[in-house]
């Protein structure tokens, strides 16, 4: 059963069954008329502009994706900064010995040059992954959920009296 009042105050009421296709129409005045048969039913009115819901968000927002390419970054230079502590060692022991072998000249020369050069990597492949490896957690921490949420969240405070780490929120 459908129904719909068009602009001249006439009531269009297609209503199947006992009252025919065309049930009646009958112009808008001020004296009393009979009920229309679709005022007297319940009619489902789907809404005309419904609109769906929006999607959940991505869980990849920019801090995330910036976290986790941080901590990749951060395993690939802890992978480089084992290679040259290796590298390092076999330095040390072969100037270990060169000097019990009573070895010297330019080999002795070479071998301080290879140590002091994966040294200096091993220095600089730690820091890296050091500091790719806080960095990529501190943006992960940060780039939580979007909507507040009652949970607690770790809290980095900076000021004049130095720096605080805690925790901000229910418990």
């Amino acid at each position: 059963m459908a129904s719909r009042t068009i602009g001249l105050g006439l009531c269009v009421c297609t209503a199947l069954g006992s009252w025919g296709e065309l049930a009646h129409a009958e112009p808008a005045t001020t004296t009393p008329r009979a009920p229309c048969p679709c005022e007297e039913s319940e009619l489902l009115v789907p809404p005309a502009f419904a609109r769906p819901p929006p999607p959940p968000p991505s869980y990849w927002n920019t801090e995330r994706i910036v976290g986790w390419s941080s901590l990749s970054a951060a395993a690939v230079s802890g992978g480089f900064a084992l290679y040259f502590y290796e590298m390092r060692r076999d330095a040390r022991n072969r100037y270990e010995d060169s000097v019990e072998s009573f070895r010297g000249g330019d080999e002795l020369v070479q071998i301080t040059a290879d140590y002091d050069r994966a040294n200096t990597a091993f220095v600089v492949a730690t820091s890296a992954a050091t500091v790719f490896a806080l960095f990529g957690a501190g943006c992960l921490l940060h780039g939580g959920p979007s909507e507040p949420t009652l949970a607690a969240r770790p809290e980095l405070v900076i000021g004049p009296a130095g720096a605080r780490l805690g925790f901000s929120g229910h418990f």
